[in-house]
């Protein structure tokens, strides 16, 4: 039988691991026989290992449950928090029970958040325009910044970054977030619960004196009104939707109530974006079955004259992105930001589309030619 120690050291390995890896979260999921740990590295899951004994697999479960400070007791949901010196790195975990056959289990999954020092904006990725866009709008006296985009697409780092980026020893900065992921020095940060909501905290912010709002997300109609009226009032407020274009915020806003004029006059920043696989420099070549898509689907692709037919490309795996053909993730992007047009009247410009965005990264051999296609 295998000691404490023995699962101790199990999990210091798979965190040490998931750091050199560049993981962004680790599993830890039950399987009929037993369970098995999986990483997140560049968006997708790769197994790390499999235990095929049950009470074996269940042992790791509590020392990961005690070294995270979870309740030992089965049967419901939890959430919790810890820092490790050893890998200079803060964790937040979440479990869930699940019933695999006649036996009870529980899956954990444990995000790896990085430190305050890792956000910058400069270290986002941005075209050199929408970096000077994003500045110029955190540097107004007020205003509306709207990072849209899904799940994992990196909106949650957009906006630390964008807070990391203002003077906090001039100005009153406070957060409503659910969770709170990333404690930020110089900033009062808030958590959204049962007792209060994001519109509830947000009347509350308003008597509090604040310069900058962060509402960690903008999803029902009372919300909507009130970040869209703190913006016309002398605040510069950011948030975040789940819409699929930066143009989309304005119909999105609309359908929660807020008329489309309203949050154009307020708006200062919208972007939209995607974390999407990076192909391996290493490993790659050209793609003959991604060219056959695409020739299909976007033959005005191959037009462009200053593009060779060396294009699409793919990555077969190598030693240097461990068989994955993935070397981390590229930031796809696009923003709306105002500017004054020679009548001195505000207008609002747009970048290149996602989509345009998209095609010129596989036509650089950044991306596999199927991440295009799935955002058609």
């Amino acid at each position: 039988m295998k000691t404490t120690h023995v699962f101790s050291q199990a999990f210091a390995f798979y965190l040490t691991k998931a750091k050199e890896m560049r993981a962004s979260d680790i599993h830890f999921c039950p399987r009929l026989l037993g369970g098995e740990v999986r990483f997140r590295v560049s968006g997708h899951l790769r197994s790390v290992q499999c235990i095929e004994d049950h009470l074996e697999w269940e042992d790791l479960l509590k020392e990961v449950k005690r070294r995270s400070g979870l309740a030992f007791q089965k049967g419901f949901a939890q959430d919790s928090r810890f820092s490790e010196t050893a890998t200079a790195s803060d964790y937040r975990v979440s479990l869930v029970p699940v019933q695999m056959g006649s036996r009870e289990s529980e899956q954990i999954v444990i995000r790896i958040l990085p430190r305050e020092s890792h956000f910058s904006i400069e270290k986002l990725g941005l075209p050199d325009d929408a970096t000077s866009a994003l500045k110029l709008a955190l540097a107004a006296n007020q205003g509306l910044i709207v990072v849209t985009g899904p799940t994992g697409s990196g909106k949650t780092v957009t906006l630390m970054s964008s807070l990391c980026a203002i003077e906090c020893d001039k100005y009153s900065v406070l957060t409503l977030e659910d969770p709170v992921e990333y404690s930020l020095s110089g900033i009062t940060q808030v958590q959204v619960s049962e007792k209060l909501s994001f519109a509830q905290g947000l009347r509350a912010f308003l008597r509090q004196d604040p310069d900058y709002i962060l509402v960690g997300e903008t999803r029902d109609p009372e919300t909507a009104t009130a970040v869209v009226q703190a913006a016309n009032t002398g605040h510069v407020v950011l948030t975040t939707l789940h819409t699929n274009s930066a143009a989309d915020a304005f119909s999105r806003f609309s359908q929660l109530g807020v008329e489309e004029f309203l949050v154009r006059e307020n708006a200062s920043f919208i972007c939209a974006q995607r974390l999407i696989p990076r192909l391996c420099d290493s490993c790659k070549e050209f793609d003959e079955e991604g060219r056959r898509k695409l020739t299909v689907l976007m033959p005005k692709i191959f037009e462009v004259g200053e593009i060779g037919n060396d294009f699409p490309l793919h990555a077969r795996g190598c030693v240097n992105c461990s068989g994955s053909g993935i070397s981390g993730r590229q930031l796809v992007f696009e923003y709306i930001a105002p500017r004054r047009n020679l009548d001195g009247q505000k207008e609002l410009i747009s970048s290149p589309t996602l989509k345009q965005s998209a095609i010129a990264l596989v036509q650089k051999g950044k991306i596999h030619a199927d991440e295009l296609i799935a955002m058609l």
